[in-house]
Parts: C-alpha cells; structure tokens; sequence
C-alpha cells in the first residue's frame, strides 16, 4: 500500500506532462517549457513501471504503462523521421 503511494507520487509528474500535451495545453507560454520534458518524463515513467512490475504494483503498473505508451506515440516520429524531415512541423 505505502510502495504504491510512494510510486504514485513519483510517477505523478509524468501523468501531469502526459495529460498537459494530450489536451493541447502545450501551445500555451508556461506549459510548452514543462511539455520540454517529454522524453524525461517517459524515461520516469518506464523506470516506474519496471519497479512497479518488480513489486506487483497493478494500478501504478497499469497507469505508468499508459504513460509509457503515450511518450512514445509522440516522441516516435521524432527519432524515425528521414534526416530531411527532422526539427520540422506538419506545416512547414
């Protein structure tokens, strides 16, 4: 009980990020420098979730795993776009 409460503050700053960038509140000034830390907020998560796994911790595992999932459908594109492609925008 303690472990999972413990794991889901640690895990809480990921879901705040996750949930910032999924409604779209990172085209506004103070939430596009906390949705920067995309990649480390996946990485958090993924550590998360290899411990909650290791302690059998279901709701945080389930929770950490969504995460994992939405940092990766985002942060994908970025690291298998062509040379060409990258730093640019669907607009551009």
């Amino acid at each position: 009980m303690v472990r999972d409460l413990v794991l889901g503050a640690v895990l809480l700053p990921a879901v705040a990020v996750t949930l910032a960038r999924a409604v779209g509140l990172d085209r506004r000034t103070p939430f596009a420098q906390v949705v920067s830390m995309t990649p480390w907020c996946g990485a958090l998560a993924l550590l998360v979730l290899l411990v909650a796994l290791v302690l059998r911790g279901w709701w945080v595992c389930s929770v950490a795993a969504a995460v994992v999932v939405a940092q990766a459908v985002w942060l994908a594109p970025l690291a298998v776009a062509p040379r060409s492609r990258r730093g640019r925008t669907c607009a551009s």
